[in-house]
Parts: structure tokens; C-alpha cells; sequence
């Protein structure tokens, strides 16, 4: 019998751990693209990393982890690198998967400007070769400036789908023998109705000189009648702008087409014209989109009342988490949040451009800043791009505040008295009476690291790693709750750069060479009186002592 049964068990193959481990991986993987799907992100890269785990060198983990990430805002960046990870493990189940994640890495990387390196990876799919691989490898050939390679791609594509319009587009747009020939044909009304109007817009704007723009934009509307998007082109081209065609403009919707207005206003040269349009534009209320992709759907929506700013939305991933999401009063920034993968940083404006609070949210960890006068400016919009000042639409969020220098700045406390808060509420053990609150945030890929003590519920001491290096710098003390010393010391040798005392009135102490000795003492003993005291051979025997009225 114990023969019988070693003899069946030696016949059946019992799965290795490491086949095992495989298995499970891939069942974490379907559970990530699920939750990608149903838009969880925080879950989906959970079941990454749990996958990882398992299998360290599983491509479609990777494959997952960019998907997620080029869904997120500024996430791009992470997503080419999951790609290009998944691509140099070259695990794959099926070439399909493998020239799914080319694909998805090239149209990264073409959104990224790098477009030559989109197209080695294109070249690099032999077959599922499809019309929006055609597209995507003709508009990365363009702008490589292979627009020869890219015209045969569209020729090609033309015949293999003649359903689709974008390769007629494109050969409108760069190819000037088409383009006339296409023009040609539009003007005589020759078989002109097998192209969709898209296509002939692109003729219109592409094509040279004022007379011939105007000469296909008359054929455009004897074809297919007006519309809003020829109606802006005619306008463009115009010499001379009634405020009839204005009022027409406005009526029509074109102050809710941001773009729209904005070409329109930079295209008028009479200026009683423009001023018109400008009174039209100071009295607008509504909703005004605008495409900055060039894409399909608009990216950024703008809120007016009585034509003041009121909010101004940008998300160009049209997934409902903007990339900023400002609010104005009286046309300035009031209130702004500025979203960073999985980071809200949330600027609370007093006076535009200073700040009053700023709020850190990762998770269920939240961190507000409290900001003293004039200690923090954070200009967020950038200045006109067309010259002409803010005029019709305000200038956009060209990029988001860099917070790394005040943020270490407001952690180190100094003479600013930043007051700073966190709440995360798992993270607090009680010890007895006593009770310590551990708190680490990931910032540009670096962990800082908080200590803050407890005796009871009243605050005692606080320790704050602001430079990254694994041991506390500043360390702050507490008096019945409230900050009463401040002491600074990066080299952590115990003799410290200086010591601020808060209670009963500020005295802030250097110790400039380091030697255990103060070598200079500021103190505020009234609010209108500073006295400096200085050691000029850093020997402790302060022979400069100045006293000046505090502004």
C-alpha cells in the first residue's frame, strides 16, 4: 500500500513553489486591471505591488502598473518607465500583449514630444497593425520630420480604411500637392462629398493666401451650409470685422469656445472692433472650454460671472480628477488645489500672490501649514502667452508650484512660526498617560520622517528629519501645548546652529562656528524693539550690541 502510494504520487506533477508563485501573480494582476477599470487607482497599484511580490519579473505587472500611472495626474513619467520595465523583462504570454505595451509606451511617448523614439518603438510591432497604429506612427514620422515616410503611411492607410478621415487630415496638413489637388476638386464641386468636413477644413486652414482661404470658404458653405467652426475662419481671414459679425460670434456661442474667442481677439486689428468684443467679453456669464491637447474632447473649463473668472478647471485626462482646480474672487486666486499622482496640495490665498495656509493630503494623512505675513508667495499663473495681457481668458497654471524648499522651510519653523498640523489618526499609540504620533511622507521619492510626543493629549516635544538623512535636525519643545523652543542641528554633534526661545518673548541664538559657544543673540523683547548682540571673534564676548524699532 505504501508503495502503491509513493508510486502515485511520484506519477502525478506537483506544481513547483515557483509555478505557484507565478499563478498567483497573474491572479493579482487580473485583480489590478479590474480595479483600473472600475477607477481605483490606489487599489490597482496595491494589487501591483502584491503581484511584484510574488513575481518580480512579471512584464504584465509592469504592463498594469503603466496603465494605472498614464491615468494619473503627472503620471506619465512613471507609466514610460513601467512600460519600458515590462518591455526589457520580455515575459510575455502572447506577442499581442507585448505589442499592446509598445503601442501604449509609443503614444507616451509621442504625448511627451519624443516622437523618435515612438517610432522605434512602433517599427518594432510586426503585425495588429490597426488604423490607430497608422495614425499614431504617421503623426510620430511628422514630427521626426519624415513626413515622406509619413505620407506613404497615410496613402497606404487611406486604402486599408477608407472610412477614416485622419489620414485625409493629415495629408491635408502636410502634404501641399494633395492639399492643392483636393482644393481644386472642392472648388469645382467634383466628387467632393466622399470627404467628410473635417477634411476640408484642413484644406482651409493649410492653404496660403486671404483670396483662396476665402474662395474654399465660400465652397465650404455651398456644400454644407454654415457653421460655427467656418463661420470663425471667415472672420479670421476678414480684413475688416463688423459688430454685427461680433454680435453674431457671441450669439452663436464663440465666447464659450475659448480658443475660438481667443484666435478672434488676437486676429482684429481695428481697435474700436476689439474693444467691442472686449465690452462683450467683460459681460459674459457661463461656461467656456478649450482643447490645449488637440485632442478630441477640451481639456481646460473656465467659469464666468459678469465676465469675472470664477473657477478654472484643467483636466486633460478627462477622468474627473483635474490636474488644478483654481477658484477666483474678484479675478484673483482665492483657492487653489493642485493635484500630484496620489498628493492634493491645497493653497489658501490671503492677498494674492501670498498665502495664507497650505495643505498637504496624501492618503488619510493631512498636513496645513499655516503661514505668517508674507512668509510663502506662490505665483501660480504664468504670464500671458499671446503678449496682450489677460484679456479674454487669464493666463493658465504653466506648471505646479515647486513647495520643496518651503516646505523643509516651514518644517524648520525658523522666525516664521509656521504652525504646523497633521492628522492621521491610526498613527497615534497610546502609551499609558503618554502617547507618540509616528508620521513619514514620501516627497520626490525621499521619505521624511516626524516624531511629535504627547503627555496625555497635550503636545511636549516634536522631532522632524528634514533633510532625509535618518535622524532628527530640528527638534521643537512645547509648553502647556504651545511651541516655546526651536532648536536647529543638521550635523547633530549636540552643540546646535541656533536655538530659538519663543516664551516669554522670541530670543533666537547662532552658534556660527560650531564650537559650543554663542557667537550672536537677537531678541524681541517688545513688539516694537529688536536688540542684536554679535561676538565678532566668535569667542562669546559680544562687543556689537545694536537696538532698532521693529518694523
Amino acid at each position: 500500500m505504501l508503495a502503491f502510494a509513493a508510486h502515485g504520487a511520484g506519477a502525478q506533477q506537483v506544481p513547483r513553489a515557483e509555478d505557484q508563485d507565478l499563478r498567483i501573480a497573474a491572479l493579482y494582476v487580473e485583480q489590478a486591471a479590474a480595479a483600473r477599470q472600475a477607477k481605483e487607482a490606489k487599489t490597482a497599484l496595491e494589487l501591483v505591488d502584491t503581484a511584484l511580490e510574488f513575481d518580480p519579473e512579471s512584464s504584465e505587472a509592469y504592463l498594469e502598473r503603466g496603465r494605472v500611472e498614464e491615468r494619473e495626474p503627472r503620471g506619465i513619467p512613471e507609466a514610460i518607465q513601467a512600460f519600458s520595465r515590462a518591455l526589457s523583462i520580455g515575459r510575455w504570454p502572447a506577442v499581442s500583449t507585448e505589442d499592446r505595451c509598445r503601442l501604449d509606451l509609443a503614444e507616451l511617448l509621442f504625448r511627451t514630444r519624443r516622437s523618435e523614439e515612438a517610432v522605434g518603438q512602433l517599427e518594432k510591432i510586426p503585425e495588429g497593425r490597426d488604423a490607430n497604429f497608422s495614425y499614431l506612427y504617421a503623426r510620430a514620422l511628422i514630427d521626426s520630420g519624415r513626413v515622406a515616410e509619413a505620407m506613404r503611411v497615410c496613402r497606404e492607410a487611406s486604402g486599408a480604411y477608407p472610412w477614416d478621415a485622419r489620414f485625409a487630415v493629415l495629408r491635408a496638413a502636410s502634404d501641399p500637392s494633395f492639399r492643392a489637388r483636393l482644393g481644386e476638386r472642392f472648388l469645382a464641386r467634383d466628387n467632393i462629398g466622399y470627404f467628410p468636413p473635417g477634411v476640408l477644413l484642413a484644406v482651409i486652414d493649410h492653404s496660403e493666401g486671404r483670396a483662396l482661404k476665402g474662395k474654399l470658404i465660400d465652397a465650404y458653405v455651398s456644400l454644407y451650409g454654415s457653421s460655427a467652426a467656418v463661420s470663425l475662419r471667415r472672420l479670421l481671414i476678414a480684413r475688416a470685422v463688423t459688430k454685427a459679425e461680433i454680435d453674431a460670434f457671441v450669439s452663436g456661442g464663440g465666447l464659450a469656445r475659448g480658443g475660438d474667442a481667443e484666435a478672434l481677439y488676437a486676429s482684429l486689428r481695428d481697435r474700436k472692433i476689439a474693444a467691442y468684443l472686449r465690452s462683450k467679453v467683460a459681460a459674459f456669464s457661463g461656461v467656456s472650454k478649450r482643447d490645449l491637447s488637440g485632442g478630441d474632447d477640451p481639456d481646460e473649463t473656465a467659469r464666468y460671472r459678469a465676465g469675472q473668472l470664477t473657477r478654472l478647471v484643467l483636466d486633460s485626462a478627462h477622468d474627473g480628477l483635474p490636474v488644478y482646480d483654481i477658484s477666483f474672487s474678484g479675478g484673483r486666486p482665492a483657492r487653489a488645489t493642485v493635484y500630484e499622482r496620489d498628493v492634493a496640495y491645497r493653497i489658501v490665498y490671503r492677498d494674492y500672490p501670498f498665502v495664507r495656509s497650505v495643505t498637504f493630503t496624501r492618503g488619510d494623512t493631512r498636513t496645513t501649514y499655516a503661514m505668517g505675513p508674507e512668509s510663502l508667495s506662490l505665483p501660480l499663473l504664468s504670464p500671458s502667452r499671446n503678449g496682450r495681457g489677460a484679456l479674454l481668458f487669464p493666463p493658465l497654471p504653466a506648471y505646479p508650484p515647486d513647495l520643496s524648499a518651503d516646505r523643509l522651510f516651514a518644517a524648520a519653523l525658523s522666525e516664521e512660526q509656521v504652525d504646523v498640523t497633521t492628522r492621521k489618526p491610526e498613527s497615534l499609540w497610546n502609551l499609558g498617560i503618554d502617547g507618540v504620533r509616528r508620521l513619514e511622507e514620501e516627497w520626490r521619492g525621499k521619505t521624511y520622517r516626524y516624531e511629535v510626543l504627547y503627555n496625555g493629549k497635550v503636545k511636549t516635544e516634536a522631532r522632524r528629519d528634514i533633510e532625509n538623512k535618518g535622524k532628527f535636525e530640528v527638534t521643537e519643545y512645547y509648553r502647556d501645548g504651545a511651541l516655546a523652543r526651536v532648536v536647529y542641528d543638521p550635523e547633530h554633534t549636540g552643540r546646535p546652529e541656533f536655538t530659538l526661545d519663543l516664551l516669554p518673548y522670541p530670543v533666537l541664538k547662532w552658534d556660527y562656528n560650531g564650537d559650543g559657544i554663542v557667537d550672536a543673540i537677537e531678541s524681541r523683547p517688545t513688539p516694537s524693539k529688536t536688540i542684536l548682540e554679535v561676538s565678532t571673534k566668535l569667542n562669546g564676548v559680544f562687543d556689537i550690541v545694536t537696538e532698532e524699532a521693529t518694523k
